[in-house]
């Protein structure tokens, strides 16, 4: 596993950033922007059930 720190200002950028790896990333940190992909993923995946 790497880990990688990004700075950033907007945690919207860095969570399209991040979701460009799809599963080959994961976000440790900060658990608020982890809690954010959580709740984003599962409104993607509402749009296929």
């Amino acid at each position: 596993m790497a880990v990688m720190n990004l700075p950033y200002s907007i945690s919207r950028e860095l969570l399209i950033d991040v979701l460009h790896y799809a599963s080959d990333a994961e976000i440790v940190e900060p658990p608020a922007l982890r809690e954010q992909v959580k709740a984003l993923l599962s409104l993607v995946l509402s749009n296929y059930e």
